[in-house]
Protein backbone atom coordinates (compact mmCIF):
# COMPACT_ATOMS: atom_id res chain seq x y z
CA UNK A 1 0.00 0.00 0.00
CA UNK A 2 1.46 3.36 -1.07
CA UNK A 3 2.06 6.33 1.22
CA UNK A 4 -0.71 8.34 -0.47
CA UNK A 5 -3.21 5.47 -0.20
CA UNK A 6 -2.51 5.13 3.52
CA UNK A 7 -2.94 8.87 3.95
CA UNK A 8 -6.31 8.88 2.17
CA UNK A 9 -7.57 5.94 4.24
CA UNK A 10 -6.46 7.62 7.47
CA UNK A 11 -8.35 10.79 6.58
CA UNK A 12 -11.48 8.86 5.62
CA UNK A 13 -11.43 6.88 8.89
CA UNK A 14 -10.96 10.10 10.83
CA UNK A 15 -13.89 11.65 9.00
CA UNK A 16 -16.14 8.73 9.92
CA UNK A 17 -15.64 9.67 13.58
CA UNK A 18 -17.00 13.15 12.93
CA UNK A 19 -20.71 13.87 12.65
CA UNK A 20 -20.08 17.34 11.31
CA UNK A 21 -23.27 18.79 12.72
CA UNK A 22 -23.04 22.57 13.13
CA UNK A 23 -25.86 25.11 13.38
CA UNK A 24 -25.61 28.85 13.82
CA UNK A 25 -28.42 28.70 16.39
CA UNK A 26 -30.44 25.94 18.06
CA UNK A 27 -33.67 27.46 16.79
CA UNK A 28 -34.50 25.67 13.53
CA UNK A 29 -36.44 28.73 12.34
CA UNK A 30 -33.36 30.97 12.57
CA UNK A 31 -32.57 33.03 9.50
CA UNK A 32 -28.86 32.37 10.08
CA UNK A 33 -27.14 29.09 9.23
CA UNK A 34 -23.60 27.73 9.01
CA UNK A 35 -22.61 24.55 7.19
CA UNK A 36 -19.30 22.82 6.54
CA UNK A 37 -17.95 19.59 5.13
CA UNK A 38 -15.19 17.96 3.12
CA UNK A 39 -14.70 15.43 0.32
CA UNK A 40 -11.83 13.42 -1.09
CA UNK A 41 -11.81 13.11 -4.90
CA UNK A 42 -9.65 10.75 -6.93
CA UNK A 43 -9.01 13.46 -9.54
CA UNK A 44 -9.89 17.16 -9.74
CA UNK A 45 -11.74 17.84 -13.00
CA UNK A 46 -13.21 21.33 -13.46
CA UNK A 47 -15.37 22.01 -16.50
CA UNK A 48 -13.70 19.18 -18.38
CA UNK A 49 -10.17 20.34 -17.57
CA UNK A 50 -7.84 18.42 -15.26
CA UNK A 51 -6.56 20.51 -12.35
CA UNK A 52 -4.72 19.70 -9.15
CA UNK A 53 -1.22 19.02 -10.41
CA UNK A 54 -0.21 15.33 -10.34
CA UNK A 55 -3.25 13.32 -11.56
CA UNK A 56 -2.12 10.33 -9.47
CA UNK A 57 -2.56 12.32 -6.24
CA UNK A 58 -6.09 12.58 -4.71
CA UNK A 59 -7.45 15.93 -3.58
CA UNK A 60 -8.97 16.95 -0.25
CA UNK A 61 -11.76 19.49 -0.86
CA UNK A 62 -13.19 21.21 2.26
CA UNK A 63 -16.00 23.74 2.14
CA UNK A 64 -17.95 26.04 4.46
CA UNK A 65 -20.84 28.46 4.05
CA UNK A 66 -22.66 31.10 6.08
CA UNK A 67 -26.14 32.05 4.93
CA UNK A 68 -28.86 34.55 5.76
CA UNK A 69 -32.41 33.56 4.79
CA UNK A 70 -34.48 36.61 3.96
CA UNK A 71 -37.63 34.64 3.23
CA UNK A 72 -39.49 36.18 0.31
CA UNK A 73 -36.51 38.50 -0.26
CA UNK A 74 -34.15 35.63 -1.05
CA UNK A 75 -31.14 33.82 0.39
CA UNK A 76 -27.67 35.37 0.72
CA UNK A 77 -24.72 32.99 1.12
CA UNK A 78 -21.00 33.54 1.72
CA UNK A 79 -18.92 30.46 0.97
CA UNK A 80 -15.37 29.15 0.99
CA UNK A 81 -14.08 26.11 -0.92
CA UNK A 82 -10.63 24.61 -1.29
CA UNK A 83 -8.74 21.82 -3.01
CA UNK A 84 -5.42 20.50 -1.73
CA UNK A 85 -3.31 17.73 -3.24
CA UNK A 86 -2.00 15.21 -0.72
CA UNK A 87 1.48 15.67 -2.18
CA UNK A 88 1.39 19.39 -1.34
CA UNK A 89 2.08 20.40 -4.96
CA UNK A 90 -1.31 22.04 -5.57
CA UNK A 91 -3.62 24.28 -3.57
CA UNK A 92 -6.75 26.29 -4.36
CA UNK A 93 -8.77 28.43 -1.98
CA UNK A 94 -11.89 30.12 -3.38
CA UNK A 95 -14.44 32.51 -1.90
CA UNK A 96 -17.97 33.04 -3.19
CA UNK A 97 -20.93 35.34 -2.70
CA UNK A 98 -24.32 34.05 -3.86
CA UNK A 99 -27.80 35.52 -3.86
CA UNK A 100 -30.75 33.24 -4.66
CA UNK A 101 -34.31 34.31 -5.33
CA UNK A 102 -36.92 31.55 -5.32
CA UNK A 103 -39.68 31.52 -7.91
CA UNK A 104 -41.74 28.79 -9.54
CA UNK A 105 -40.58 26.62 -11.22
CA UNK A 106 -36.95 27.83 -10.92
CA UNK A 107 -34.58 29.46 -8.45
CA UNK A 108 -32.49 32.32 -9.83
CA UNK A 109 -28.96 32.76 -8.44
CA UNK A 110 -26.42 35.51 -8.98
CA UNK A 111 -22.86 34.60 -7.98
CA UNK A 112 -19.41 36.10 -7.61
CA UNK A 113 -16.54 33.60 -7.35
CA UNK A 114 -13.03 34.56 -6.31
CA UNK A 115 -10.50 31.94 -7.50
CA UNK A 116 -7.15 31.98 -5.68
CA UNK A 117 -4.26 29.50 -6.10
CA UNK A 118 -1.72 29.77 -3.22
CA UNK A 119 0.68 27.27 -4.84
CA UNK A 120 1.49 29.84 -7.55
CA UNK A 121 3.29 31.92 -4.92
CA UNK A 122 1.38 35.15 -5.58
CA UNK A 123 0.49 37.07 -2.41
CA UNK A 124 -3.19 37.01 -1.45
CA UNK A 125 -3.15 40.81 -1.23
CA UNK A 126 -2.16 41.14 -4.90
CA UNK A 127 -5.27 42.39 -6.74
CA UNK A 128 -3.59 43.31 -10.02
CA UNK A 129 -5.34 42.68 -13.33
CA UNK A 130 -4.46 41.23 -16.78
CA UNK A 131 -3.41 37.84 -15.46
CA UNK A 132 -0.85 39.28 -13.01
CA UNK A 133 -2.91 39.23 -9.81
CA UNK A 134 -3.72 36.54 -7.29
CA UNK A 135 -7.49 36.70 -7.73
CA UNK A 136 -9.63 35.80 -10.73
CA UNK A 137 -13.17 37.08 -10.25
CA UNK A 138 -16.03 35.36 -12.07
CA UNK A 139 -19.66 36.53 -12.28
CA UNK A 140 -22.40 34.00 -12.94
CA UNK A 141 -26.12 33.52 -13.40
CA UNK A 142 -27.66 30.14 -12.55
CA UNK A 143 -31.18 28.77 -12.93
CA UNK A 144 -32.15 25.70 -10.88
CA UNK A 145 -35.49 23.96 -11.35
CA UNK A 146 -37.60 22.28 -8.69
CA UNK A 147 -38.44 18.56 -8.49
CA UNK A 148 -41.04 18.84 -11.25
CA UNK A 149 -38.59 20.75 -13.47
CA UNK A 150 -35.12 19.35 -12.56
CA UNK A 151 -33.07 21.31 -15.09
CA UNK A 152 -30.08 23.55 -14.36
CA UNK A 153 -28.51 26.27 -16.48
CA UNK A 154 -25.36 28.31 -15.83
CA UNK A 155 -23.67 31.15 -17.67
CA UNK A 156 -20.51 32.75 -16.30
CA UNK A 157 -17.65 35.02 -17.29
CA UNK A 158 -14.50 36.35 -15.67
CA UNK A 159 -14.70 40.05 -14.89
CA UNK A 160 -11.23 40.55 -13.40
CA UNK A 161 -7.70 39.24 -13.96
CA UNK A 162 -8.23 37.46 -17.27
CA UNK A 163 -5.07 36.86 -19.28
CA UNK A 164 -4.97 39.47 -22.10
CA UNK A 165 -6.72 38.28 -25.31
CA UNK A 166 -8.22 35.33 -23.42
CA UNK A 167 -11.98 34.70 -23.35
CA UNK A 168 -13.80 33.12 -20.44
CA UNK A 169 -17.51 32.93 -21.30
CA UNK A 170 -18.91 29.55 -20.20
CA UNK A 171 -22.39 27.99 -20.44
CA UNK A 172 -23.60 24.70 -18.96
CA UNK A 173 -26.90 22.82 -18.77
CA UNK A 174 -27.87 19.79 -16.72
CA UNK A 175 -30.75 17.48 -15.85
CA UNK A 176 -31.25 15.56 -12.59
CA UNK A 177 -33.10 12.27 -12.06
CA UNK A 178 -32.91 9.17 -9.88
CA UNK A 179 -32.61 5.41 -10.45
CA UNK A 180 -33.27 3.02 -7.56
CA UNK A 181 -32.56 5.72 -4.94
CA UNK A 182 -29.33 6.75 -6.68
CA UNK A 183 -29.28 10.46 -7.54
CA UNK A 184 -28.17 10.93 -11.15
CA UNK A 185 -27.41 13.93 -13.33
CA UNK A 186 -26.31 14.53 -16.90
CA UNK A 187 -24.58 17.72 -17.97
CA UNK A 188 -22.83 19.47 -20.85
CA UNK A 189 -20.83 22.68 -20.99
CA UNK A 190 -19.14 24.83 -23.62
CA UNK A 191 -16.61 27.66 -23.41
CA UNK A 192 -15.56 30.46 -25.72
CA UNK A 193 -11.95 30.44 -26.99
CA UNK A 194 -9.14 31.21 -27.11
CA UNK A 195 -8.88 30.46 -23.40
CA UNK A 196 -6.22 29.18 -21.03
CA UNK A 197 -8.90 29.25 -18.33
CA UNK A 198 -11.01 26.55 -19.99
CA UNK A 199 -8.30 24.95 -22.13
CA UNK A 200 -9.81 26.09 -25.46
CA UNK A 201 -7.35 26.30 -28.37
CA UNK A 202 -9.65 27.74 -31.07
CA UNK A 203 -11.35 31.11 -31.48
CA UNK A 204 -14.93 29.75 -31.28
CA UNK A 205 -17.25 28.06 -28.81
CA UNK A 206 -16.14 24.51 -28.02
CA UNK A 207 -17.87 21.81 -25.97
CA UNK A 208 -15.41 21.10 -23.16
CA UNK A 209 -17.41 18.89 -20.82
CA UNK A 210 -20.08 16.21 -21.22
CA UNK A 211 -20.81 13.74 -18.49
CA UNK A 212 -23.02 11.77 -16.17
CA UNK A 213 -22.80 11.57 -12.40
CA UNK A 214 -24.25 9.39 -9.66
CA UNK A 215 -24.41 9.82 -5.91
CA UNK A 216 -25.76 7.96 -2.89
CA UNK A 217 -25.52 8.26 0.88
CA UNK A 218 -24.67 5.11 2.83
CA UNK A 219 -26.19 5.08 6.32
CA UNK A 220 -23.47 4.52 8.93
CA UNK A 221 -25.40 5.42 12.06
CA UNK A 222 -28.51 7.32 13.15
CA UNK A 223 -26.59 10.59 12.98
CA UNK A 224 -24.19 10.00 10.10
CA UNK A 225 -24.35 8.94 6.45
CA UNK A 226 -21.37 8.49 4.16
CA UNK A 227 -21.84 10.35 0.84
CA UNK A 228 -20.35 8.57 -2.20
CA UNK A 229 -20.28 9.70 -5.82
CA UNK A 230 -18.83 8.92 -9.22
CA UNK A 231 -18.64 10.95 -12.44
CA UNK A 232 -17.76 9.98 -15.99
CA UNK A 233 -16.60 13.08 -17.86
CA UNK A 234 -15.57 13.62 -21.45
CA UNK A 235 -13.85 16.69 -22.90
CA UNK A 236 -14.72 16.56 -26.63
CA UNK A 237 -12.45 19.50 -27.43
CA UNK A 238 -9.35 17.95 -25.86
CA UNK A 239 -10.48 14.40 -26.72
CA UNK A 240 -10.03 13.14 -23.16
CA UNK A 241 -12.19 11.20 -20.71
CA UNK A 242 -12.09 10.90 -16.91
CA UNK A 243 -13.68 8.70 -14.26
CA UNK A 244 -13.78 10.45 -10.88
CA UNK A 245 -14.70 8.89 -7.54
CA UNK A 246 -15.47 10.98 -4.47
CA UNK A 247 -16.21 10.24 -0.84
CA UNK A 248 -17.56 12.69 1.72
CA UNK A 249 -15.55 12.75 4.92
CA UNK A 250 -18.28 14.61 6.74
CA UNK A 251 -20.92 17.24 6.16
CA UNK A 252 -23.18 19.39 8.28
CA UNK A 253 -26.64 17.98 8.89
CA UNK A 254 -29.40 20.28 7.61
CA UNK A 255 -32.27 18.17 8.91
Amino acid sequence: MSFYTKKVLLIILTGLLLTGVVKAQDDSSSVLDFDFGAEVVSRYIWRGVESGGDPAVPQLQPYASFSVDGGEYGLLELGAWGSYGFSGDFSENDLSLKYTYSTSPVNISLTLNDYYFPYLGINFTNFEDKGEGAHTIEAGLALTGNESFPFTFLVSKNIKNDVPEDKSLYVEAGYAFSINEVEMNVFAGAAQGMSLWHGISTDKFEVCTVGIGAGKEIRISESYSLPLGINWIMNPHQKKTFLVFKVGLFKADRN
